[in-house]
């Protein structure tokens, strides 16, 4: 029997089929929501903005949602595995990471002596180049002033400028009425 019941399915694919069965539509919704819960868990919103994208722009090729939804999923699927796990083929980062820790076991107890004592010199050399920061800082508000001074400099220049050109701007707005005025003339008299 159901066998029988499936055969019919793909044998007429009227609304029989799997495309506009009920529970084939709502085991695709359950993915689908399963998908945007997981993707905004995750921290990709990016996905989850794609999905909904995919499946706005694929309803205006067909009204099944159960199609919309599917080609949603396959899509984001591609963009997850294709592009976000790009890294995965070669697996380098992994491998150099395990050989630095190994290094890094193998280090002895004077290179660890030696570590700390220039720890020491350099939290020394820091609190000697803080002083020579404050000059710096100095140094930089006053050209920031400067800057400034010039930029108030240029705004004044166009100001002036657009005050200068503003009576032309009067007159080729006449001129634009005038030709209006012709224009509508002609037409009414064409």
């Amino acid at each position: 029997m159901f066998v029988q019941t499936l055969m019919n399915q793909f044998e007429n694919p009227k609304p029989n089929s799997l495309l506009y069965n009920r529970f084939v539509l709502y085991f695709v919704f359950a993915l689908a929501l399963f998908q945007l819960y997981t993707f905004s868990v995750s921290g990709n919103m990016g996905l989850a903005i794609s999905f909904l994208l995919v499946g706005f722009l694929t309803s205006f090729f067909s009204k099944n949602m159960t199609v919309i939804l599917v080609i949603s999923l396959a899509f984001t699927g591609i963009l997850q595995f294709g592009l976000y796990n790009r890294d995965m083929e070669g697996m380098t980062e992994g491998a150099e990471t395990a050989t630095n820790d190994n290094k890094a076991t193998h280090e002895t107890s004077k290179d660890k002596v030696a570590d700390t004592t220039n720890a020491t010199v350099n939290e020394k050399d820091k609190t000697e180049k803080t002083k020579p920061n404050e000059d710096s800082l100095t140094k930089k508000k006053d050209e920031i002033a400067k800057d400034g001074k010039k930029l108030e400099a240029l705004q004044s220049k166009i100001l002036d400028n657009f005050q200068a050109i503003s009576p032309y701007m009067k007159q080729a707005e006449g001129l634009v009425d005038k030709m209006k005025e012709t224009a509508s003339a002609i037409e009414n008299t064409a």
